[in-house]
């Protein structure tokens, strides 16, 4: 398995996935109004149909012949899905480096 090609699946994925915010639709996640007290990450979208179509077609095309060791890869790490492998596989992931923030921040509102 080749990482280079496996972290640019990923980030086509990620693309692919489109997180979007019903609120802020022209921007990518919680770009928009993260800070907003009324959103918590609620108002986000994405396209994941619960199988990891999106990942596949990403490795189809980099036109990797066998995927099967990509998949075990990201199944193995928790990505059973595409937007999973965003979440769990992708490091340093930036939507889920905010998603986390969003929710300390809630957490410590909560603890108020």
């Amino acid at each position: 398995m080749d990482n280079n090609i496996l972290k640019t699946a990923i980030e086509l994925t990620e693309k692919a996935v489109n997180f979007r915010c019903k609120i802020y639709p022209d921007t990518i996640s919680c770009e928009g109004c993260a800070d907003e007290p009324t959103c918590g990450a609620k108002q986000i979208t994405w396209n994941c149909d619960g199988t990891l179509k999106l990942f596949e077609n990403a490795l189809n095309k980099l036109e990797v012949i066998d995927i099967k060791p990509y998949i075990e890869y990201v199944q193995d790490h928790g990505g059973y899905c595409d937007c999973e492998v965003i979440f769990n596989v992708k490091d340093c992931s930036d939507f889920k480096k905010r998603l986390i923030d969003i929710k300390r921040k809630q957490q410590k509102e909560q603890l108020k």
